[in-house]
């Protein structure tokens, strides 16, 4: 937050006189990361019999870094390279055994624990914008495509119910996986000056199931963003 209002301040009275007909630009944004709860799908074993095991993770509130380059045609659509950085921390979890243990029918076989987990998210993403320049209010919308390098620190999780010990999808080491990766992003921007611009806007970001030897896992994040773009 601090470099970006570094950069506000630095680039506000920068080039005000020019052209607006298209060229390069770059921006730097942050964001306030919340990501959806986490579903995973694993098997253990207790008791020498398999089980099927479901977890759901509820994650804290998180942050990230998004940078990007690109070009700007007249008509207002952008089109851009983003490098981003997302990370976060599950504190709870809700893990389903199939077939049940012991008899927990009034929980439905769901039974809830705390956890202990880091989740980082590395992307790289081709996204096309479209700015509507006119006058210092500049709406905006697009979408992207790309990477996502997904690294989770998971303790495993272990619960003890009427005596007898379940076990939650593995963990105890950092696991990667790179998947496919969507957004879908929108917001206004207000013109500092013919080059600079603020922005705040909301974006969807998602990746295909990761697979961290065994464990899938879905991925999704709420994502307010507040950042500069300047334009060279």
């Amino acid at each position: 937050a601090a470099a970006v209002s570094a950069a506000i301040v630095s680039f506000s009275g920068a080039g005000m006189a020019q052209n607006r007909d298209g060229g390069f630009y770059a921006s730097l944004t942050g964001l306030l990361v919340i990501p959806r709860d986490a579903e995973s799908s694993d098997e253990g074993e207790v008791r020498g019999t398999r089980h099927d095991v479901n977890a759901e993770f509820m994650a804290k509130s998180g942050f990230g870094v998004l940078a990007a380059a690109g070009y700007e045609m007249s008509s207002g659509l952008r089109a851009e390279l983003e490098l981003g950085y997302r990370g976060y921390e599950f504190d709870k979890a809700k893990v389903k055994v199939d077939p049940p243990i012991v008899p927990v029918r009034d929980r439905g076989h769901w039974v809830d624990g705390p956890v202990d987990g880091d989740f980082s998210t590395l992307s790289v993403m081709a996204n096309g914008i479209y700015s509507f320049r006119r006058g210092k209010l500049r709406p905006y919308a697009g979408l992207g495509v790309g990477l996502a390098r997904h690294a989770l620190d998971l303790e495993r999780i272990t619960y003890e119910i009427n005596g007898r010990t379940v076990l939650g999808p593995s963990g105890g080491s950092e696991e990667k996986a790179t998947v496919f990766a969507y957004q879908a992003m929108a917001g206004i921007g207000y013109a500092l000056s013919d080059n600079a611009e603020v922005r705040l806007g909301y974006r969807y970001f998602a990746t295909a199931k990761a697979d961290f030897d065994g464990d899938e896992l879905a991925y999704g994040t709420h994502n307010f963003e507040f950042g500069l773009l300047y334009r060279f």
